[in-house]
Parts: C-alpha cells; sequence; structure tokens
C-alpha cells in the first residue's frame, strides 16, 4: 500500500503533466506555437481588392489550414 507522500507525489505529477498537456493542446489549436520541425517559407503576393483580409486569418489550400497571413499593407494596390 502507498504511503500519504507517494500518493500526494503521484497526484501532483499528474496534474503537472495534466496542465501540461492542456498548455500544448491551447497552443495548438491557437495556432500560436509551432512544434513542427519542417520547413517554412514566405510567399507574397499583389491583389487589387484585399476585401475582409485580415492578419492572422487562415490561408487555405484544399480546405487544410497552410499558413496564416502576416500583414496588409494599407496602400490602394495591397500585398498579403
Amino acid at each position: 500500500m502507498m504511503t500519504r507522500k507517494e500518493l500526494d507525489l503521484w497526484v501532483g505529477i499528474f496534474a503537472v503533466i495534466g496542465i501540461g498537456a492542456l498548455l500544448f493542446l491551447s497552443l495548438k489549436v491557437a495556432n500560436l506555437a509551432s512544434f513542427s520541425a519542417a520547413d517554412s517559407y514566405q510567399v507574397n503576393a499583389k491583389f487589387e481588392n484585399i476585401g475582409g483580409l485580415k492578419v492572422r486569418a487562415p490561408v487555405k489550400s484544399a480546405g487544410v489550414v497552410v499558413g496564416r497571413i502576416r500583414s496588409t499593407p494599407s496602400s490602394k494596390t495591397s500585398a498579403a
């Protein structure tokens, strides 16, 4: 049978692992942290009208998020 100290230790370890897992998942869902080692590259494009395009809006290819809008200059011919 486990002593009170051992039980408290295991509960603490389990709690720390659980909090770490929740933090990891929340960062992945919010796309705030990139934990992949994949190479990345920047694409610049010019548009006459960007409409309602906003910074951090997702860029999708075939329905899959492949990136985010980093910036939108405020000129007549906008680049995103």
